[in-house]
């Protein structure tokens, strides 16, 4: 081995990595990898076997993988909420299980792990305390504001007991990875906060700059046959309600007789699942399509952010809005601010890093009457909104590409690997069975 490269292990359990079909967590796993490699760091992607060929991966990421257990679709019920999560830990067993006779773990420097649970058993069944990257720990976010927002549809929602006791025992167990970890990453600094005791640092997820490049709003808009005079918002992500689609809606009942030619777009899987099936209507969305009537709303469905007509709805619109309830980071602030489209997102999470002042507005969450009044300020300022226009993509070059935060991966695996003195080539010691 060249001396200074590391012998990186990348585990995850999508099926998808490296495919077209990759979600928010496989993109960043696919992009670290590849940077990884592009550095000349020895990388093995662990993954379950993918249908669909992972052309998108740098061919000098080796990968392993393993047999896909079947995994019916779930809607969004309590108990349909439940079975998934059984299915989520049999795969991550079954995964933790077959691992160690697929790979050599002694031999890695650094194994980075996606997944809470899967980390939690490959600590338990293995005894890797790796590096993990925690994507989506909601538990550590504040939930300030997330109820000022009511409908019919949230009040049917309210967890039940059981689900709330599932809910602290899954966090229990997030909380128990991050602690015995090596070091854990997270994507905004309220990770820190949240567990001041643990070896946590803060890196937050990039973009790929090369391949998102500007699009001509006057040319989008043609090709989707949105008007010059069409004052057009958008949203991109799942249709849940984590993501506020009913804030939205609220809001845009405020604003539709005060903005003439409002257009909105919402573009998301209705299933309510990452990985963009239409195959069902979840009954949040079927709520939120029926709410929708008589405003000037679309819902488009799921549209892969690789399509071209994804990239042409975010630049042909004026602003694009992010009205979660709580977001540990939300790459489609990224996306829409390198397609040079300011950015309307809740004070939550990763959200408030990204969007600065010069480039859009913060709103509290669940604020419906907040939102609506930050959509019809941009409608009456369109010199501010052209200004935020020009300056959204120069906000992402600056801190967010994806080579940059590959380099502060790859300075905070170097960090612990001397801090823990741990010499090439060995794995710490097993961490003891809870």
């Amino acid at each position: 081995m060249i001396p200074g490269t590391m012998r990186i292990i990348e585990v995850a359990t999508s099926g998808t990595i490296g495919t077209s079909l990759m979600g928010p967590v496989s993109t960043v796993t696919c992009e670290l990898s590849n940077r990884f490699a592009a550095r000349g760091h020895e990388v093995t992607l662990v993954d379950f076997q993918s249908d669909t060929p992972r052309a998108l991966l740098h061919p000098a990421v080796r990968v392993v993988e393993l047999a896909r257990p079947r995994a019916k679709p779930t809607c969004e019920s309590a108990q349909s909420r439940i079975r998934h999560l059984i299915q989520t830990w049999s795969r991550s067993y079954r995964f933790a299980r077959h691992l160690p006779g697929q790979i050599d773990l002694a031999h890695a420097d650094v194994v980075h792990m996606h997944s809470p649970d899967l980390g939690f058993l490959l600590q338990r069944m293995h005894g890797i305390r790796g590096i993990y990257t925690a994507h989506t720990p909601v538990w550590s976010l504040p939930h300030t504001g997330q109820t000022a927002v009511s409908t019919d549809s949230t009040r049917k929602r309210k967890p039940t007991l059981r689900g709330r006791l599932y809910g602290r025992l899954v966090t229990e167990i997030e909380k128990k990875l991050i602690r015995s970890s090596t070091l854990t990453v997270g994507l905004g600094n309220y990770l820190q906060e949240a567990l001041p005791g643990a070896a946590v640092t803060t890196i937050a997820n990039g973009l790929d700059l090369g391949s998102w490049l500007p699009v001509a709003r006057s040319e989008a808009r043609q090709a989707l046959n949105i008007q010059p005079s069409d004052f057009a918002v958008v949203f991109t992500g799942r249709i849940a309600p984590i993501k506020g689609i009913d804030v939205l809606l609220a809001s845009i009942r405020l604003l539709a007789e005060r903005i003439p030619r409002l257009k909105v777009f919402i573009i998301g899987s209705l299933s309510g699942s990452f990985d963009g099936r239409d195959s069902y209507v979840d009954p949040y969305a079927r709520s939120m399509m029926e709410a929708a009537r008589g405003l000037p709303v679309e819902f488009l469905g799921f549209i892969s952010n690789r399509d071209p007509r994804f990239r042409q709805y975010v630049a042909a619109a004026d602003v694009a809005v992010v009205p979660s309830r709580l977001e540990p980071q939300g790459l489609v602030v990224l996306e829409s601010l390198a397609l040079g489209t300011p950015v309307i997102g809740s004070n939550t999470g990763g959200i408030p890093a990204m969007v600065t002042p010069d480039v859009g507005c913060l709103v509290t969450p669940g604020d419906a009457v907040a939102l609506a009044g930050s959509i019809q300020k941009l409608f009456d300022e369109p010199e501010r909104l052209k200004t935020m226009q020009r300056a959204a993509r120069a906000r992402v070059e600056s801190q967010y590409s994806w080579d940059s935060v590959a380099d502060r991966y790859l300075a905070a695996f170097t960090k612990t690997l001397e801090v823990k003195q741990i010499q090439p080539g060995t794995v710490p010691a097993p961490v003891p069975s809870a």
